[in-house]
C-alpha cells in the first residue's frame, strides 16, 4: 500500500489509527479488527443484515441485459425518440405562432399530445417493474451475496466497461445509432480538465465508486499521485488492483470512508452517488475528508434530455 494512503487510513467508527495485526488491521481505541483480503482492507463500519435473500439472486443472460437497456434507453421518450426532431417541431410550432397557422398548429400540438401519452405508458411500465424488485441492493451485506453469486458461477463481475460495451451493442452486435460512448467518456474528460488545471497538483486522489478504476488507468486521472479507490464490492477492486498495481483500493462504505479528516486533496464520485441509501451523510463525509481549498466534483444522472431519464434514482 502506498506510504500517504496507508497514512490517512483510519476505523469507520471512530476515525482512530489503525495498525496491522497478523493478517488483518485493528483500531487503536475502539480495538474493532477489519480483514485484509488479497491485499485490500475491508472497513465497513458495520456489514448491515442482509435484506435480500442470496438463493433468489441469478445472473442476467445477455438477452435480458440488453431488454433491460433497451428498457432504459426508450425510458425518457415516447414515439418521437430523437431530440432533434423534438428541436423541429419545437421551431415549427414558434413559427407557426409567430405566423398565425392554426393547422398546423393543432397538428404539432396533437403529436406532442400524443407523443407524451405514450411516454408516460411506458414509463409508468418500466417504473412499475423496477419498483417491484425484491432484490434492491441497500446494504454491504447485500452487496457481499451479490460477489458470493459471482464466485459461486465462477464468472467474472462485469466492470463499467463491460457494461459500456454491452450497452453499445445491444442493437444487437452493432452501436446503436447515436451511440459512441461519448457521454460516458464525458464525465472523466471533464474530471481530467478540472484535475490539470488546478495550480498545484492534488498529491492524494479519492475516487469512490471506483469500480475498475478506469478513471486512473485509461484516463491518467491521479495516476502520477496517491491514488486511492472506494467501493463496496471485493471482486471488482480485485480487478481495480489487477489494472492500477502501484494504487490503493479500500472496499467502504461511499457514506462513512475511512479516512481521517482533511486528508484528500481531490475527490471525485461518478455514477455512485445515486446508488447511496443516503445521499446527504455521504457528500458530508466527502466535505469531511477534504483538506482545505480542495477540489469535490460529484456526477449523477440527471435530466441532460428533454425529459427525466432517472426519476427513480435518489
Amino acid at each position: 500500500m502506498d506510504i500517504k494512503a496507508a497514512n490517512i487510513i483510519a476505523c469507520p467508527d471512530c476515525r482512530s489509527d489503525l495498525y496491522r495485526q497478523d493478517s488483518d488491521l485493528r483500531c487503536s481505541a475502539c480495538r474493532k479488527t477489519y480483514p485484509v483480503t488479497d491485499g485490500i482492507p475491508c472497513l465497513f463500519p458495520a456489514a448491515g443484515t442482509r435484506t435480500i435473500e442470496p438463493d433468489r439472486l441469478r445472473l442476467k443472460s445477455q438477452a435480458e441485459a440488453f431488454r433491460t437497456i433497451y428498457d432504459m434507453k426508450g425510458m425518457d421518450s415516447g414515439f418521437i425518440r430523437q431530440r432533434r426532431l423534438f428541436y423541429l417541431i419545437y421551431l415549427l410550432l414558434v413559427i407557426f405562432l409567430i405566423f398565425p397557422f392554426t393547422p398546423g398548429i393543432i397538428v404539432i400540438l396533437l403529436c406532442l399530445f400524443a407523443d407524451w401519452i405514450v411516454f408516460r405508458s411506458r414509463r409508468g411500465r418500466i417504473l412499475e417493474q423496477l419498483e417491484n424488485n425484491p432484490l434492491r441492493l441497500r446494504t454491504a451485506a447485500d452487496y457481499e451475496a451479490v460477489d458470493e453469486l459471482y464466485r459461486r458461477e465462477n464468472r467474472p463481475q462485469p466492470t463499467m466497461s463491460d457494461w459500456i460495451n454491452l450497452s453499445l451493442h445491444s442493437g444487437g452486435g452493432q452501436p446503436s445509432p447515436g451511440d459512441t460512448g461519448l457521454y460516458d467518456n464525458e464525465r472523466y474528460l471533464d474530471i481530467l480538465k478540472v484535475y490539470r488545471e488546478k495550480a498545484i497538483r492534488p498529491d492524494i486522489v479519492l475516487d469512490v465508486g471506483a469500480n475498475d478504476g478506469r478513471a486512473c488507468y485509461e484516463f491518467g486521472i491521479g495516476s502520477d499521485k496517491t491514488f486511492i479507490g472506494i467501493d463496496v464490492s471485493l471482486l471488482l477492486l480485485k480487478t481495480f488492483m489487477e489494472k492500477n498495481p502501484t494504487h490503493t483500493a479500500l472496499q467502504a462504505d461511499g457514506a462513512c470512508l475511512p479516512l481521517k479528516d482533511n486528508s484528500v486533496d481531490f475527490l471525485f464520485s461518478t455514477e455512485t452517488l445515486e446508488h447511496l441509501t443516503d445521499p446527504v451523510a455521504a457528500v458530508n463525509d466527502f466535505i469531511r475528508v477534504l483538506k482545505p481549498g480542495g477540489c469535490l466534483m460529484i456526477q449523477s444522472p440527471n435530466a441532460h434530455r428533454i425529459r427525466n431519464l432517472n426519476p427513480f434514482h435518489l
